[in-house]
């Protein structure tokens, strides 16, 4: 019983930290975005996807607090709502991979992260 116990408390240790593991990149890309002078070539290109990537971890993370966020379970809002975040960061990872910027390998990193953790929610979600 206590084994039982301390592998589910692993388990969800784990689940958090995959989840919330996104947000330090995330941070890093917003402090090296700020030093960045406004007329940077690309500037606006990373601050949308940044700005993506942000919304995102901040659903991801609503949804792990209120499983309600994405939809009601086995829902197609809640599908839907899964899939385009996957989809979305998918392409951010892509976008971030081919920019040549100071602020390439935190976006690249937050968006792979990101990808990632739903990939975990899209599959915790279609299994239980």
């Amino acid at each position: 019983m206590v084994e039982d116990e301390s592998s589910r408390l692993l388990i969800h240790a784990l689940v958090l930290v995959l989840v919330l593991a996104p947000a330090v990149p995330i941070g890093m890309s917003w402090v090296v975005l700020a030093r960045t002078p406004t007329e940077a070539p690309g500037r606006r290109v990373h601050l949308a996807l940044l700005a993506v990537l942000t919304l995102s971890q901040l659903l991801l993370v609503a949804g792990l607090l209120r499983g309600e966020v994405l939809g009601p379970d086995y829902s197609p809002r809640r599908y839907t709502t899964i899939y385009v975040n996957l989809v979305a960061m998918v392409i951010a990872t892509v976008v971030a991979a081919r920019t040549d910027s100071r602020v390439r390998r935190e976006l690249f990193t937050a968006a792979a992260s990101l990808t990632c953790a739903w990939v975990y929610v899209a599959a915790v979600s279609s299994v239980v």
